[in-house]
């Protein structure tokens, strides 16, 4: 996906000293024109201020409560967000949270979803990284009944999703762990990887 990129200059006083700073609009479309509800992974350096701006591109109003044209946010930091929008209306999400560490974004019309996962690596003014992302070890992907997570040094709270976003199995751990997905239908699943009360990782897990 190719993001719309739009520059702002701010005058900023320091110590009674001015200097100029750049803030970055990125843009994507709540349809992101993929139909099939795969994640539309963008990874993304931005700065401390920089805003996504998520726009409704199509021709209708859509609401997390009507039930038909839903859309809503998802940022890991503890609630969705529900997205009010009349067609070709925007939402400003400013990202000043450098511990965010996905922004995923949903919207269905009724027949389909359109998942759209932004991921930000927070950088300084002269492009070195705030963030440190831990890494766990996690097998196999593609799946068919057990996946194994390891590389767990600390505890952690692990939850599991599917590609409409219900929340399907959770736990708390410090050991090595294996998650059933024998009964699982074939599709795409999300784990969310809890560490130190943040949202640590995403893991994308194909189910054959």
């Amino acid at each position: 996906m190719k993001l719309q990129k739009t520059t702002y200059l701010f005058l900023g006083l320091l110590l009674s000293s001015s200097s100029m700073f750049a803030q970055t609009t990125y843009t994507v479309n709540l349809n992101n024109g993929d139909t099939s509800g795969n994640l539309v992974q963008i990874n993304q350096d931005v700065t401390l201020g920089d805003t996504l701006k998520i726009i409704n591109n199509t021709a209708t109003t859509v609401s997390g409560s009507n039930g038909v044209d839903d859309a809503f946010i998802s940022d890991g930091q503890g609630a969705n967000i529900t997205l009010d929008l009349l067609a070709g209306e925007a939402y400003n999400y400013v990202l000043n949270d450098s511990t965010t560490q996905e922004i995923v974004i949903v919207y269905t019309d009724g027949n389909a979803y359109y998942n759209t996962g932004f991921t930000p690596n927070f950088i300084t003014q002269t492009g070195l990284s705030i963030t440190e992302k831990p890494r766990i070890l996690a097998h196999p992907n593609p799946v068919v009944n057990t996946f194994v997570i390891t590389n767990i040094n600390q505890e952690l709270g692990l939850e599991l999703y599917n590609f409409i976003g219900e929340k399907l199995w959770s736990k708390t751990t410090q050991i090595e762990l294996n998650i059933d997905f024998s009964n699982y239908p074939t599709g795409l699943y999300y784990l969310k990887v809890i560490r130190d009360s943040k949202l640590a990782e995403t893991l994308k897990i194909q189910k054959i």
